[in-house]
């Protein structure tokens, strides 16, 4: 199934060549990432690679000591916008069960198995911050530039994660994840 991927940006071609290495000559396992959040994640919102969750947190903080500010756009397409997320301590203790048990060769998706809508984030956030969303955020037509290249859908398919590891996943429901990733990070 790695031979038919057309990779949008050369990110995504580097992990597609090694993956095809690694399945190819039986290396060892590649773990796939899907969209990791969580604390620590403060570093990378000035170069704009945080998380949409850490990114939300932080742009409605700043947004609530100005008095005139712009909304946060929510971007809207004739497509379903949404993205696997999962919380880094379920990365961790998968990192963990790789280095102390016998995996098969092989790659491995490493998400939550779970699709979620910008909107939904944008909720949790403001349910987090006790903050009107109508306030924060406001929908937004993706830019053109934007529209061939943007990924506008992700979920983890986890059969091969539960069957080669044994591992049942069970995940940290964003919920909770959104609620540590504030109180470590942004409380």
């Amino acid at each position: 199934r790695i031979d038919n991927l057309k990779p949008l940006h050369w990110y995504g071609m580097s992990k597609l060549l090694m993956d095809r290495r690694i399945f190819n000559e039986k290396l060892g396992i590649s773990l796939r990432f899907f969209n990791v959040y969580g604390p620590g994640e403060k570093h990378k919102l000035e170069q704009g690679m945080a998380s949409p969750i850490s990114t939300f947190f932080h742009k409605s903080l700043l947004n609530k000591t100005k008095r005139n500010f712009s909304k946060i756009p929510i971007y809207k397409d004739n497509r379903e916008m949404a993205r696997d997320f999962i919380y880094i301590d379920d990365v961790c203790e998968i990192l963990y069960y790789t280095l102390v048990n016998d995996i098969q060769n092989g790659i491995y998706n490493v998400g939550s198995g779970i699709a979620t809508g910008w909107s939904e984030i944008a909720a949790l956030v403001c349910e987090k911050l006790k903050i009107d969303r109508n306030n924060y955020f406001e929908p937004a037509q993706l830019p053109d530039k934007l529209k061939s290249t943007y990924q506008y859908y992700t979920k983890a398919n986890l059969d091969k994660l539960k069957n080669a590891f044994g591992y049942h996943c069970n995940f940290t429901p964003l919920s909770i994840g959104v609620a540590k990733t504030f109180e470590l990070d942004f409380a």
